[in-house]
C-alpha cells in the first residue's frame, strides 16, 4: 500500500510534497472541496488526514486517531492554509502526527 492523496475528483499515489502544497492551493482557490492525506499504515494511530475550506484564510483540518478500543476518534482545529501545509508536510515526510490533546473532538465512529 502506498501514500494517497484524495480530492474528491482523483487519488494520487505517493505524492510529494510540491503535490501537496498544489493540492492545498487548490482547496484555497475552490478547485477543491476537500483533501485527505492517507499513509500505507497508521502513523502514532493516525490512519488519515483531512482539510476542507473553512473561509478565505483558514482550513478546517481534521486527524483521525484510531482508538484501541476499535473505531476512530476525528479531532479538528482550524488553521491557515501555510500551517495546515507544514502538519501534512510533517506527516508526510516524517511520520509526524501532532498532539491533539488541546483539540476539539469531531466525533468517534466505528466501536
Amino acid at each position: 500500500m502506498e501514500w494517497n492523496l484524495e480530492d474528491g475528483k482523483s487519488v494520487q499515489l505517493s505524492p510529494t510534497v510540491a503535490d501537496i502544497k498544489a493540492a492545498v492551493q487548490g482547496l484555497m482557490d475552490s478547485d477543491r472541496e476537500f483533501l485527505i492525506l492517507t499513509p500505507p499504515a497508521p502513523i502514532k494511530g493516525c490512519n488519515f488526514m483531512q482539510l476542507m475550506k473553512h473561509d478565505d484564510s483558514h482550513v478546517h483540518f481534521e486527524i483521525s486517531i484510531l482508538k484501541p478500543d476499535g473505531g476512530n476518534r476525528i479531532y479538528y482545529q482550524d488553521f491557515s492554509p501555510y500551517l495546515a501545509n507544514a502538519l501534512l508536510e510533517l506527516f508526510r515526510i516524517e511520520n509526524g502526527v501532532p498532539e491533539v490533546d488541546d483539540w476539539k473532538i469531531e466525533g468517534e465512529y466505528g466501536d
